[in-house]
């Protein structure tokens, strides 16, 4: 198995490596576009965490709002 005869020249083998390289830069941007967005997701679910503890924090006060245990005394 091999290059047909088309392709073993050095004009073939030229726009092979190109095409290689240009295959190399699309896989690169496309890891740093995957690299960012898991970064972005990994930030979204912290601060939708950092949100659901303060809803968690408002009902608790809430349920204490008529209580002898009052936290915002």
């Amino acid at each position: 198995m091999g290059f047909s005869s088309a392709l073993q020249g050095r004009v073939a083998h030229e726009a092979l490596l190109l095409r290689l390289d240009a295959e190399l830069r699309l896989l690169d941007a496309m890891k740093r576009c995957i690299n960012q967005k898991a970064k972005c997701d990994k930030d979204y679910a912290i601060a939708l965490g950092q949100v659901a503890q303060q809803g968690l924090k408002v009902d608790r006060a809430d349920d204490l709002h008529e209580s002898v245990i009052n936290t915002s005394a």
